[in-house]
């Protein structure tokens, strides 16, 4: 849904006051990184 695309639109906002917003943007970042490698898509399953 929506929130895929406002929870990190929402994160990046945040991260630039705190700490804990800007770990948690890098750390789904990565993820989603990861994700794109494998190409593991769970709802191909």
């Amino acid at each position: 849904g929506p929130a895929v695309i406002i929870i990190p639109i929402g994160l990046a906002i945040l991260a630039s006051e705190f700490a804990w917003a800007q770990r948690t943007l890098r750390r789904g970042s990565l993820f989603v990184t990861r994700v794109r490698r494998h190409r593991w898509w769970p709802w191909n399953r």
